[in-house]
């Protein structure tokens, strides 16, 4: 079994089954390479997304990143866009491991309600969740490869 908190944030962060919280130093997987890249496609494979980072800043819950080609993308968020409401939630006073919850009660539905601030403007946006795809594993996998198993040859081949 895989053991290490960077595979995680990293997973949790494209998937958005919450958001990633830093992990400090990178940690080397108890597994090998194979049986890594393995796992780490059994475990997403059929997973729903929304391909958005979520972040504490000094505003609250601040969207970090969003992967191309995602939900979220599609439904036009951007990196820097300040997340006000989730699920009729208020995020003010809450941090991003404190959302999960709700995001997981969205993940069932099959979309999330989110009111987000840009430049001061107010934003409700419902996003649908999808099945993640193909490139989106493939570049997983080859993020935590290069990182985890810098001296393996096998990330390599991705």
């Amino acid at each position: 079994m895989i053991r290490t908190t960077r595979l995680t944030a990293l997973l949790m962060a494209l998937m958005i089954n919450g958001a990633a919280v830093s992990a400090g130093e990178p940690k080397r997987c108890s597994a090998d390479a194979k049986a890594c890249e393995r796992a780490i496609r059994e475990m997403l494979v059929g997973q729903k997304y929304l391909g958005v980072e979520l972040i504490n800043s000094p505003q609250g819950v601040t969207v970090k990143s969003v992967m191309p080609d995602s939900p979220a993308q599609s439904a036009r968020l951007r990196a820097g866009d300040i997340v006000l409401v989730l699920e009729g939630h208020d995020l003010s006073s809450l941090q991003v491991r404190e959302i999960k919850k709700y995001i997981e009660e969205a993940k069932k539905r099959g979309k999330v309600m989110m009111i987000t601030r840009r430049n001061g403007t107010l934003t409700r946006t419902d996003i649908r969740f999808a099945v993640m795809q193909k490139k989106h594993i493939d570049k997983i996998v080859a993020a935590h490869m290069k990182e985890s198993h810098p001296t393996e040859s096998d990330y390599g081949r991705l």
